[in-house]
């Protein structure tokens, strides 16, 4: 493993906890506005 990769994972790993995170949130976004059976003119509202 070189020098410059063994920097970047630490941010690598950091970066795909987030967008985890993230995904995590637009899917219970997703269901909650599934649940409420929203129009998408209601979800912009």
């Amino acid at each position: 493993m070189t020098r410059r990769h063994k920097e970047k994972t630490p941010v690598i790993d950091g970066l795909e906890e987030k967008l985890a995170l993230c995904r995590q949130s637009m899917e219970e976004v997703d269901l909650k506005l599934r649940r409420e059976k929203l129009s998408l003119e209601g979800r912009y509202r």
